[in-house]
């Protein structure tokens, strides 16, 4: 029904088909007695629940500190010393909005469901955020290493579809810095499309930012402008 097309591309739906099988895969360990109860679950019934290695707690302060400030025009994250700009006849939001459950995970980061969203209206493309705690497969690598990760799995998901991608990894100069940038072009099989997609990861003490860039490869520069040093 072309809802949500800057969200839906052929590469994310790829993806998706890939990695739908998987979905509460950690359901399996869990005993079917507290799978299927209709009630709350008791402390000691909720403690056999699997819970992934990449969530942290974290103090109110450092909460705030993560969180940042979003206002209409940009977002500003202190931790991370990065503001992301609102593009010209976009919509910068928020995951997170008060009164919601997700805002309850605001205490709690897990990798995916946490971040700063970005959209332009004018299908130019988007950019997207997230903060979350590092993996233990993240700690103590260097950005090329993870780069390096991404581009090798990349390919092997694109290998495995048999789907021909332009992909790996480059130089990109973010917030005035150079760093070392996942990066694929891909092609729309109905339209003809071509579109541009970047993945940076920034690991600095127990968190993680994902940066993901999307859009016409002639607009691309814009997007990777509206980030700034902060």
């Amino acid at each position: 029904n072309n809802h949500y097309p800057e969200i839906l591309n052929p590469r994310y739906i790829r993806f998706l088909k890939r990695a739908a099988p998987m979905h509460d895969i950690g359901k399996i360990v869990v005993p079917d007695a507290i799978l299927k109860k209709p009630g709350r679950l008791t402390e000691e019934e909720f403690s056999q629940m699997p819970i992934p290695d990449a969530v942290t707690y974290i103090s109110e302060e450092d909460d705030k500190a993560l969180t940042g400030t979003l206002t209409e025009d940009y977002y500003i994250n202190p931790y991370f010393g990065i503001q992301l700009n609102k593009a010209e006849g976009g919509t910068i939001s928020s995951l997170f909005d008060e009164g919601t459950e997700l805002a309850l995970l605001s205490k709690t980061y897990l990798d995916g469901n946490c971040g700063i969203y970005i959209y332009d209206t004018t299908d130019d493309g988007n950019v997207y955020m997230s903060i979350a705690a590092a993996g233990t497969d993240e700690k103590g690598k260097t950005e090329e290493q993870l780069m390096e990760e991404k581009a090798a799995f990349e390919q092997s998901i694109n290998e495995s579809m048999e789907y021909e991608a332009d992909c790996g990894v480059e130089t990109l100069k973010v917030a005035g810095e150079d760093h070392p940038a996942y990066i694929e072009k891909y092609t729309d099989e109905e339209t003809g499309k071509v579109s541009k997609y970047a993945n940076l990861t920034f690991v600095k003490g127990d968190f993680v930012l994902h940066l993901s860039i999307s859009g016409n490869p002639d607009n691309f520069d814009d997007l990777v402008a509206l980030l700034e040093k902060y």
